[in-house]
C-alpha cells in the first residue's frame, strides 16, 4: 500500500495499492515517477528453496520485475498496473531453465 499523508497533521489522505496507482491516482503516480528517478519504489532480495537468489522490484507504474540477484538477468516482467500478469511476448523460460541441475 502506498499512503499519502498530510505533512502538517500526519493524517492519512489516501491509501492505494501499488498495482492500482496508475489508473486510480495518475497525478500521484506522475509525482512518484519524477521522485524515483528511474529507480524502483521497492526492491527485495529473496531465495526460494533450492533455487537462485532473486531480486524483485516494483516501479511507480506498477511493473514488477524479477531478476537473478547475481547476474541481473531479467526473469519476469509484469504488465503496468497488473503485477500478476506477464507482459505480452515475455517468455519466462528458456531451454536451460528446463534442464536438470545440481545445486
Amino acid at each position: 500500500m502506498l499512503r499519502e499523508v498530510d505533512p502538517d497533521s500526519g493524517a492519512t489522505l489516501a491509501e492505494t495499492a501499488a498495482a492500482k496507482m496508475v489508473p486510480q491516482r495518475p497525478r500521484a503516480t506522475e509525482f512518484l515517477v519524477l521522485q524515483a528517478n528511474k529507480r524502483p519504489l521497492l526492491s527485495v532480495k529473496y531465495q526460494p528453496p533450492q533455487s537462485l537468489r532473486l531480486k524483485a522490484s516494483i516501479d511507480a507504474f506498477g511493473v514488477v520485475r524479477v531478476r537473478n540477484a547475481r547476474t541481473y538477468e531479467l526473469l519476469a516482467e509484469s504488465m503496468p498496473g497488473e503485477p500478476t500478469a506477464l507482459r505480452p511476448g515475455f517468455n519466462p523460460l528458456n531451454r536451460a531453465d528446463l534442464a536438470p541441475r545440481l545445486s
